[in-house]
């Protein structure tokens, strides 16, 4: 019984450690496109005061 548990814990605490990555990865991205954007305005507002 007490191995039936420990196994569905540790395929629970796999799944867990799982899905929390995938949404490490997914909070990462949004931050990269987000400095992406940031950076992307920047560049953007150089560029326009130089023409002016």
């Amino acid at each position: 019984m007490s191995v039936i548990i420990g196994a569905f814990l540790v395929t629970m605490q796999h799944q867990a450690h799982r899905i929390f990555r995938m949404m490490m990865i997914c909070a990462l991205r949004k931050i990269k496109i987000m400095q992406g954007k940031i950076l992307g305005e920047k560049v953007l507002f150089q560029r326009r005061f130089w023409n002016c």
